[in-house]
């Protein structure tokens, strides 16, 4: 399905994200890409390949989870202050390292 560029805004208060007006795009303003046509009871605006992408937030959630990530050294662990970031909700966080200025996932000490 094509996608398209809208604008949305974030409300702090009721925690939720929202689209507005289709017609025109502000340059000013908060933009994210969202499929045409697509109807979503309530939405998130996740990174996917470093573009703003809209999502439909009960079926993104059903996969992946928010966890607050801080770093020392190479170690990644959860920290209620920590940076957000959307992974798999099966992710084991003391598998998580962070090399090169990414997060990576090594499956053994040696790696």
């Amino acid at each position: 399905m094509p996608k398209i560029i809208v604008n949305y805004k974030y409300d702090k208060k009721k925690d939720e994200y929202k689209v507005l007006n289709y017609d025109v795009i502000f340059a000013d303003m908060p933009i994210a890409v969202m499929e045409m046509g697509s109807e979503y009871e309530e939405i998130l605006v996740v990174p996917i390949r470093n573009v703003a992408t809209i999502v439909d937030k009960k079926d993104y959630l059903s996969k992946n989870k928010l966890f607050r990530l801080k770093v020392k050294e190479q170690n990644v662990f959860e920290d209620a202050n920590g940076i957000p970031i959307y992974l798999p909700k099966d992710t084991d966080v003391t598998k998580l390292k962070y090399i090169n200025n990414q997060i990576v996932l090594c499956e053994n000490k040696e790696e």
